[in-house]
């Protein structure tokens, strides 16, 4: 049997998604708060496109487990402990203006990062991963249990309710401002996402009325001058999440339609969509470079060199840091490409 096909649409969305993410963060101000206002949810989205239960044995929670492992959890690991690894140089550089590890500290932070937190300014987007790995578990458990019951209906209107009281705890601890441990109280309020993914998987989603639909939406919401920061569980109210974060998926997934009919579309962005783990762990170290260049084309103070993530908002310079940030860790895929051929 051939291997699955990959969905063009799906991989040009994440293309898209992880090129908005870099542009949120390299651009700040007006872009990033657009940008804010769906792009998490959009990424929980589509992994709720590809989310498979099938039923309820061990050796099948077994496989979702490992696959979860290697997924997201490696990844986090494997770019953390190369992150802590390079600390002191960052704090020598002037990357970083933070103390240096010892290797006490340095073997603490190892450990820490097994344990799926972070600890290193550069990773910071990383947060992602652990949100994901547990909305996925959320998820889980919430099809295992709708699995016992065996009237269809029943079991969608089970589901529902799950995902509600679960949503409605991740809005409590929003409005109460408790954090969680590795961000569960933002995979509570993002399981709606997944979930949706999950039951709209078989659903065209790209229609321009929807999409046009959903970019007055948008622009109606940013003018109010609210957005979303996922990172800090900050939902603004969950109206407002559900509504801006539909509108944003709408619009990319129509976006996404438009592309594909583009050879050169479809190529650059099913490519970045493919990769986006790459780039989302080390885009901001990419914008190091740009603000290294942005320092020595004004004269900045070499502190500017430690600004996280970007010297300072800037349309222009906004434009380079999102090119770097997207190109510069695509070489890691590309160097893993060539030593496989060099190896087969």
């Amino acid at each position: 049997m051939g291997a699955k096909k990959r969905n063009d649409v799906w991989d040009i969305v994440k293309g898209l998604g992880i090129v908005l993410v870099v542009a949120g963060h390299g651009f700040g101000g007006g872009i990033s708060r657009f940008v804010n206002l769906f792009h998490i949810p959009l990424f929980i989205f589509v992994s709720g496109l590809v989310f498979r239960f099938e039923d309820r044995s061990p050796q099948k929670l077994l496989t979702f487990t490992k696959k979860c492992l290697k997924g997201l959890w490696l990844p986090s690991v494997i770019y953390g402990t190369v992150y802590v690894l390079l600390h002191n140089l960052f704090t020598k550089i002037g990357i970083y203006q933070l103390e240096p590890y010892s290797v006490k500290q340095t073997a603490v932070a190892v450990v820490k990062h097994l344990a799926f937190l972070k600890t290193e300014p550069l990773e910071s987007a990383m947060w992602f991963f652990t949100a994901l790995f547990i909305c996925r578990f959320l998820l889980y458990g919430v099809l295992w249990i709708s699995s016992l019951i065996r009237q269809p209906k029943a079991q969608t209107a089970a589901e529902l309710c799950m995902v509600a009281l679960i949503f409605a705890a991740g809005c409590f601890f929003f409005y109460r401002q408790i954090s969680l441990p590795g961000n569960a109280d933002n995979a509570c309020t993002l399981l709606p996402f997944i979930y949706g993914g999950y039951k709209l998987k078989h659903v065209r989603l790209s229609r321009v009325i929807p999409a046009m639909a959903g970019l007055a939406v948008l622009i109606g919401l940013f003018l109010s001058g609210h957005t979303l920061r996922m990172s800090r569980n900050e939902i603004t109210d969950p109206l407002f999440l559900l509504l801006g974060s539909a509108a944003g998926i709408l619009l990319v997934f129509q976006l996404a339609d438009w592309l594909k009919r583009s050879k050169a579309g479809l190529a650059v962005l099913r490519y970045i969509g493919i990769h986006t783990v790459p780039v989302l762990c080390l885009h901001l170290l990419a914008f190091r470079l740009v603000s290294a260049i942005w320092i020595l084309c004004d004269g900045l103070p070499k502190d500017a060199f430690a600004k996280h993530p970007i010297v300072a908002a800037s349309y222009g310079w906004g434009i380079l840091y999102t090119a770097f940030g997207v190109s510069l860790p695509l070489l890691v895929p590309a160097v893993q490409n060539i030593i496989k051929k060099r190896k087969g």
